[in-house]
């Protein structure tokens, strides 16, 4: 008897320890929090979800233990890597815990979706305070800049603790007023400033057109924006998605934002854009119709090594820079230097030997007259008419700028003179040539010549009215010299978030613009004219 009764207290001692023990494996079993993408999603099981236990106040980026991965949540380097975690702080309508709470959502971050099923175990309840929950067993690699979305949410829990479905469940485990399908939630993260941009193209004119958009996210909406671009025809720009011309040579860009809390943060890229081909040809026609001798000479003033292909009449085609011994017709080429292209035409005539001797020919700018100076002379002349210069900032595209009478018949030197006052105010190069025509209607031309036009002091010529602009009516006015009666002038008018461009008529010395601007929002408007080689910008306040 003694033997038995020994042994029965040993079984009851042995018991009560593994009652502990179990109780022990129990409580950490509910305790363990753990994400669980191998469990089945709950969202799939066709549930109403009619509970509406839980206010969702805040989700944030934050460290293990549920602190803001920065001070308040200000800024951060994009491209910068580190390790955070989610927290979310909420309060309940319930003074009573819960069980077997569960997190499921589509977690995106920046492009990359996976399955999110967090088991948090026991939920406090927050009815007088908000508490946090951190997934701190879901370390992620967030890189600055990224976006993180719960898409989808969906909160599960079980009001009582006798089942642990901390390991393993069912659909019916879950009732339908015991979970709540949130909106999708925008994970709070630091303000990370940052853009796109296309890479600068080869120039046409003189300037790249470069395209930014703004990827900025993170702080608070809505943001300001304020760009400052170097080496481009704009300084400033306020929208968040500007396009922006850009000059040959190094530029950047620099983006600073503004959100909704006043933070402040901003980033910046330097670039190159290329230079842009600069050739100029003279063509040479053909005077002899049995054996041809027309040419086509290329001066290439643009750095690095060039590529020449030529296409003309005949199926003719060339990979040098000069030609010669051409017939007449249509020859076009296309210069390349690894990083642009430009292609220019010339027209080869076949041409009776015309009545002039080509002397000296030259063109120069001259400062104080703010004027370049074109002069040439001849040998001698017969049945001569008259001179016609032109110019062209493009090779291969002249236009006559003013007309000279000629001596019609000399034996001797004669010297001629012309001043070409109407220059572009921001300078450039300019290209001159005398084109001779005949009494008989025949032409030649001379050489091509270069001239450097440094920019000109600025004068307005133009000035809009009224300014503010808040009536029915506005009007551009022209305040120049130049007759640009009956013309169309280019026009582009745009804000932070309008544009509109075109052509308009010139009616005196006045343009209508006032149905196009009324369709424009208050606030700064930018007029911008081109005319005549030049560009002039106007600011109008809108009221």
């Amino acid at each position: 008897m003694e033997f038995a009764k020994f042994n029965t207290r040993k079984m009851l001692f042995l018991w009560r320890i593994m009652i502990f023990v179990f109780s022990l494996v129990g409580m950490a079993g509910l305790a363990h929090s753990q994400n669980q993408p191998h469990l089945d999603d709950l969202r799939d099981c066709g549930k109403s979800c009619t509970g509406s236990n839980y206010t969702i106040e805040k989700v944030y980026l934050s460290d293990v233990n549920g602190n803001p991965i920065t001070n308040q949540l200000l800024t951060c380097t994009p491209g910068v890597e580190q390790t955070t975690y989610i927290t979310l702080e909420y309060k309940t309508n319930s003074t009573s815990d819960v069980h077997n709470g569960r997190l499921l959502a589509n977690l995106k971050i920046g492009d990359e979706v996976q399955f999110l099923n967090y088991y948090f175990g026991n939920i406090p309840s927050a009815t007088t305070a908000s508490k946090k929950l951190t997934l701190s067993q879901f370390p992620m690699n967030w890189t600055c800049g990224e976006k993180v979305t719960l898409e989808n949410p969906m909160i599960a829990w079980t009001t009582s603790s006798s089942k642990n479905l901390s390991s393993s469940y069912t659909c019916e485990d879950y009732p339908g007023g015991q979970c709540q399908f949130p909106s999708n939630i925008v994970v709070d993260a630091p303000l990370a400033v940052q853009f796109t941009y296309d890479e600068p193209l080869c120039p046409v004119d003189g300037t790249a057109l470069v395209e930014f958009t703004s990827t900025t996210n993170g702080g608070r909406e809505p943001y300001s924006y304020e760009w400052t671009f170097i080496n481009a025809t704009i300084e400033n720009s306020t929208s968040p998605n500007p396009s922006v011309d850009f000059y040959p040579g190094s530029g950047s860009a620099t983006l600073e934002v503004t959100d909704g809390n006043g933070t402040v943060n901003t980033y910046s890229v330097d670039f190159d854009v290329p230079e842009e081909i600069d050739v100029q040809g003279t063509a040479t026609h053909s005077t002899d119709e049995e054996n041809h001798n027309g040419s086509i000479d290329l001066d290439v003033y643009s750095s690095g090594t060039h590529f020449f292909s030529w296409t003309g009449p005949d199926g003719f085609t060339s990979d040098q820079q000069n030609l010669s011994g051409l017939s007449p017709g249509i020859y076009e080429v296309t210069v390349t230097n690894g990083d642009c292209s430009k292609t220019l035409e010339f027209e080869i005539m076949y041409l009776n030997p015309l009545p002039i001797s080509w002397d000296k020919t030259g063109a120069r700018f001259e400062p104080g007259k703010m004027a370049v100076t074109i002069s040439w002379s001849t040998h001698k002349e017969w049945e001569s008419g008259h001179f016609e210069i032109e110019r062209t900032i493009d090779p291969g595209n002249f236009e006559s700028v003013g007309q000279v009478q000629s001596a019609g018949w000399s034996e001797e030197i004669t010297y001629y003179q012309f001043e070409d006052r109407n220059l572009p105010r921001n300078g450039g190069k300019l290209y001159y040539r005398i084109k001779e025509v005949g009494l008989n209607g025949a032409a030649m031309v001379s050489e091509t010549m270069r001239v450097d036009i440094p920019p000109l002091p600025f004068q307005r010529e133009w000035a809009v009215f009224p300014n503010p602009f808040k009536e029915k009516s506005l009007f551009l006015k022209y305040l120049g010299d130049a007759r640009l009666s009956g013309e169309r002038v280019y026009i582009r008018i745009y804000s932070a978030s309008a544009a509109h461009h075109g052509y308009f008529a010139l009616e005196g010395n006045l343009v209508d613009l006032s149905s196009t601007v009324s369709l424009f929002p208050k606030g700064l408007v930018f007029i911008e004219i081109k005319y005549q080689n030049r560009t002039e910008i106007i600011k109008l306040m809108h009221q």
